[in-house]
């Protein structure tokens, strides 16, 4: 989850598998009222796979928290983050990144 979004948080957002298998969507904040997800992902043909991937597009208002999910076929598959091919680290204060089970979450984290 992002919290209180802003355009410096548009972007594409990606989670890989083993640097071979990726889901992306293309976070847009706009002042709008509407939350829109696209269903179809972005997806490469690997042993790994995704059970439930991330949306294509999410558009979000601003001044609003937004959570991007997705869920592995392993639990203990390993999966990156990226924000714009950069890869998004543990320790960024800007993020927080779960790993329950198979569910992988990006919130945001500590905003000031």
């Amino acid at each position: 989850m992002i919290n209180d979004c802003d355009e410096n948080d548009n972007g594409e957002y990606t989670i890989t598998i083993d640097n071979n298998k990726s889901s992306t969507a293309e976070v847009i904040v706009e002042p709008a009222e509407e939350k829109v997800r696209s269903p179809s992902p972005k997806l490469e043909s690997t042993k790994a796979t995704f059970s439930k991937f991330l949306p294509n597009q999410l558009n979000v208002d601003e001044d609003t928290d937004f959570l991007l999910e997705c869920e592995v076929n392993d639990a203990k598959q390993i999966t990156d983050w990226y924000l714009d091919d950069d890869l998004i680290e543990d320790d960024n204060p800007r993020f927080k990144i779960l790993n329950n089970g198979s569910i992988r979450q990006l919130k945001g984290w500590n905003f000031i």
